[in-house]
């Protein structure tokens, strides 16, 4: 009876009375095979191919038996990868080194399959099931559960780790970074860097180019573009405020002074009325309080003060004088033209 190489990992089982006086060298090639079963291999892609296909050798070494697989070449579209045979049920780590920024679809029979980025590594295996065997993206359900507090002694280093279900993925890049790609919930406090040695924390907004970020080596929490605050309650604000820019829809309360500018750097001020055109504008260049369209200054009676003397007049008695200082001035001018008109009859006769 000859050897069958039936099982996953495409090892010679050898018959009982095959292979005589040659047991020992077939037995060593398996054990060998076994452990290429548990180390890397790579396998290159043919340039720009469509397809692609691994086949497990029987009883030979064979990149495709490696438990980390990783495929290499140059690509223009997708390559769908067929590993054979049909019927082997196995685990792989496989890593799409290629290059051309394509994609790389997993395969191993009419079943489902696995799609696996440029750059990007995933942890899947196959069913066995023969002609209708699928792939399957061992992590693709991961819960990771704890109890207690994960502690290392040294930092996290891993080359790729990526969790995808639908539009939810975490992925974990290369040199640690964390990347959730939907919503996440977190029940505790969430604690960067530690004190006088912190990280900037950026969070991006809906608007190209708007997002808040805390600079950790400014010590500053900076809204960028499109990005502002909004209260909904009180703010409470210790120390000096410095804004470059304030638009102020609303009712403001201010229990304090406000200065605008320093002495001989000033900046123009503006208040809009309810009337179109109407304003009060401090105009710094040309220091003064100019008063535009229908805007008034109101003072009740008594409350004028020119320099440091109080005008007591009322606001009637103000304009009776404004009205007798017209009548007189309308005489003063009919005499000067009247006095003129004689001296000249006088000369001329």
């Amino acid at each position: 009876m000859a050897s069958t190489y039936v099982n996953d990992l495409r090892l010679n089982e050898m018959a009982t009375g095959d292979g005589s006086g040659t047991w020992g060298t077939t037995t060593n090639t398996n054990l060998e095979l076994i452990a290429e079963a548990f180390s890397y291999g790579t396998e290159a892609i043919t340039t720009n191919a469509d397809t692609h296909t691994t086949t497990i050798a029987d009883g030979a070494t064979d990149p495709g038996r490696s438990i980390f697989l990783k495929y290499t070449g140059t690509l223009d579209s997708t390559c769908t990868i067929t590993i054979g045979p049909n019927t082997v049920s196995k685990l792989w780590v496989i890593e799409n080194a290629t290059s051309g920024s394509q994609s790389i679809i997993i395969k191993q029979g009419t079943g489902a399959t696995v799609t696996i980025s440029t750059g990007k590594t995933k942890m899947i295996y196959s069913d066995g099931a023969g002609g209708g065997g699928k792939m399957v993206d061992a992590l693709s359900s991961l819960n990771l559960e704890t109890s207690g507090i994960i502690e290392t002694s040294a930092s996290i280093q891993t080359p790729l780790i990526e969790y995808t279900d639908g539009d939810d993925a975490i992925t974990i890049a290369d040199g640690g970074g964390l990347t959730f790609a939907s919503t996440t919930q977190t029940n505790g406090t969430v604690t960067v860097g530690v004190d006088d040695t912190g990280y900037d924390v950026k969070f991006f907004g809906a608007t190209s180019g708007s997002h808040m970020l805390w600079d950790e080596s400014a010590d500053d929490l900076k809204l960028v573009g499109a990005a502002g605050l909004t209260v909904a309650g009180d703010a409470d604000i210790d120390g000096t405020t410095n804004l470059d820019a304030v638009d102020i829809d609303g009712a403001v309360q201010i229990d304090g002074t406000i200065t605008v500018g320093v002495d001989d750097t000033g900046y123009d001020v503006k208040f809009f009325g309810d009337t179109a055109s109407a304003y009060m504008l401090w105009d710094t260049s040309a220091d003064d309080l100019i008063l535009g369209g229908a805007a008034r200054v109101v003072v009740p009676d008594s409350g004028l003060v020119l320099g440091s003397t109080a005008v007591t007049s009322t606001a009637a008695e103000l304009n009776y004088v404004d009205g007798v200082t017209s009548a007189i001035q309308t005489q003063i001018d009919t005499k000067t033209s009247t006095g003129k008109a004689i001296v000249m009859s006088m000369v001329f006769g």
